[in-house]
C-alpha cells in the first residue's frame, strides 16, 4: 500500500441478501430489483456459506485435504455430521 497502511477491515458479519431487502438498501446503496415470483434466492449469512462451500467444493481434493479420510468410515463419519446439521437447520429454521 502505498500510504504504508494496509486497507481498512471490512465488518467480519456482512448483512445477508435478507436483511437488505426488508431494510430496502444495499452496500451500494440503490435498492436491489424485486425477484419474480418463486425464484429462492440463496442465503449469505456466513454459516450458510460455509456449508455451501464445504458440499459444492466435495469434488475439489485439493479443497478437501484433511476434513475427512476417504474410507467409509469417513463417510459414515461424514453423513452423521451432515444429518445432525440437518436437524439442527429444521430445528432453527432457515437464515
Amino acid at each position: 500500500w502505498r500510504s504504508g497502511r494496509p486497507p481498512p477491515r471490512l465488518s467480519r458479519w456482512a448483512p445477508s441478501l435478507e436483511s437488505l431487502g426488508e431494510r430496502g438498501g444495499s452496500p451500494g446503496g440503490s435498492r436491489p430489483p424485486v425477484p419474480p415470483p418463486g425464484l429462492l434466492l440463496p442465503c449469505a449469512a456466513g454459516p450458510s456459506v460455509r456449508l455451501w462451500r464445504r458440499c459444492y467444493l466435495r469434488g475439489l481434493p485439493e479443497a478437501q485435504r484433511g476434513r475427512f479420510a476417504p474410507s467409509l468410515a469417513g463417510l459414515a463419519e461424514e453423513l452423521t455430521l451432515l444429518q445432525d446439521r440437518l436437524r439442527a437447520w429444521q430445528v432453527q429454521g432457515p437464515c
